[in-house]
């Protein structure tokens, strides 16, 4: 699941652009819900704090 999140949350402001970027947005594209999301990473980091890092884990 890590990994379709992962890809969710590169895919939807490289389509959408940044200020468009979402939760729900990332949990709908992993086809998952916000509350899976938000038991997995905290709303202060609200995605894996890795992402825009250029690497695919911490």
């Amino acid at each position: 699941m890590e990994g379709t999140v992962l890809d969710a949350a590169w895919e939807q402001p490289a389509e959408c652009g940044y200020p468009a970027f979402s939760i729900e947005g990332v949990a709908a594209r992993a086809r998952t819900s916000t509350p899976v999301l938000y038991r997995r990473w905290s709303w202060n980091s609200c995605v894996p704090p890795f992402v825009g890092t250029g690497t695919s884990s911490p």
